[in-house]
């Protein structure tokens, strides 16, 4: 049976990528991911291609999950600023 911590089985359990003890560099910034709402580097999420562009902003993810998510239905995940 897995072990499930409320995160529905995606992000921040042996990915490898939390994020939550990482400063950003210079010129770096925290991001929040479009679907989880969890925070990741944008250089990050840039090098890893898990950002997506729709009707004009740009979206950032912190797994390929997540990225998989939107894709099938960005209208679901896009908020207004």
């Amino acid at each position: 049976m897995a072990h499930d911590h409320g995160h529905g089985g995606c992000c921040g359990e042996g990915h490898g990528h939390d994020t939550s003890t990482v400063l950003p560099g210079a010129g770096d910034e925290r991001v929040t991911c479009a679907v989880k709402g969890s925070t990741t580097l944008r250089s990050q999420a840039e090098s890893a291609g898990l950002v997506r562009d729709f009707e004009g902003v740009r979206y950032y993810f912190c797994c390929a999950h997540c990225a998989d998510a939107f894709d099938a239905d960005p209208s679901t995940y896009a908020t207004v600023a």
